[in-house]
């Protein structure tokens, strides 16, 4: 699955092992090949590209 079906505002959700284990991350989708989200638990807010990340890899399902 790739990001280019993702629109604005949408739930970008992350599983390891190419989609065989649990959902481990959840993004919303900014446009232009942006995600917002919280890298881990007690870590700041971050607006990152999903190009050249392993995001790329562990998508798993989009949502709206």
């Amino acid at each position: 699955m790739t990001h280019d079906r993702a629109e604005l505002g949408d739930l970008l959700l992350y599983v390891h092992n190419q989609g065989k284990g649990r959902i481990h991350h959840v993004g919303v989708h900014l446009g232009g090949n942006r995600m917002i989200h919280v890298p881990k638990i007690g870590k700041h807010i971050e607006i990152i590209p999903l190009e050249g990340t392993i995001y790329e890899e562990e998508l798993v399902t989009i949502r709206r």
